[in-house]
């Protein structure tokens, strides 16, 4: 067998499925959600007033010529503007960083993803192992969205949601090179 290509395409975010169509935006250094980018209608049900749809999107291709593998792969963080969305009259800038940290815990674990593969050897089961790798990651990074909201209450304890902020803005730092 001469040639081998194999593409492998996973999107998933915190509770929501999108087409290829829909509109998302990449997470940016120094670019933040402004109110203006959440374009989804708001619940009616629950005590909530904002919503962000974040989620890790991993992309990768495997070729196979005379038994050498290449595999290249690419994971992002995206925001789902169509999928986020806020009550107008009952948020302020406190609820707005909350939600931007939301999305900046998305970033620290395509981070961490990306740190992950680095350590699989790129050979025939790579496929295999870089899907478990998501899957955790994945699970690790909602349990990560959970505990946040848990500890700030979904940002009504502002000195926890501080800490927060500048606990993943830390972890951010921290896994610079994994841009």
């Amino acid at each position: 067998m001469k040639f081998i290509f194999v593409i492998l395409i996973v999107v998933l975010s915190a509770s929501f499925s999108h087409s290829a169509e829909e509109e998302k935006v990449l997470w940016r250094e120094g670019k933040k959600l402004s109110w203006n980018m959440f374009k989804g209608n708001p619940e009616t049900l629950g005590n909530y007033v904002a919503s962000t749809n974040s989620g890790v999107s991993l992309s990768f291709s495997m070729k196979s010529i005379n038994g050498e593998v290449t595999i290249d792969y690419t994971v992002q963080s995206f925001f789902y503007p169509n999928a986020s969305w806020y009550v107008k009259e009952k948020v302020n800038p406190l609820i707005l960083s909350h939600e931007q940290t939301h999305f900046d815990i998305s970033e620290l674990f395509a981070r961490k993803l990306k740190e992950k593969f680095a350590t699989i050897p790129r050979d025939e089961d790579f496929k295999e192992k870089a899907q478990k790798i998501y899957k955790q990651n994945e699970s690790e990074r909602l349990a990560m969205q959970d505990l946040f909201d848990e500890e700030t209450s979904h940002s009504r304890i502002e000195e926890n949601e501080i800490k927060w902020e500048a606990y993943i803005k830390q972890q951010l730092g921290l896994c610079n090179d994994w841009k």
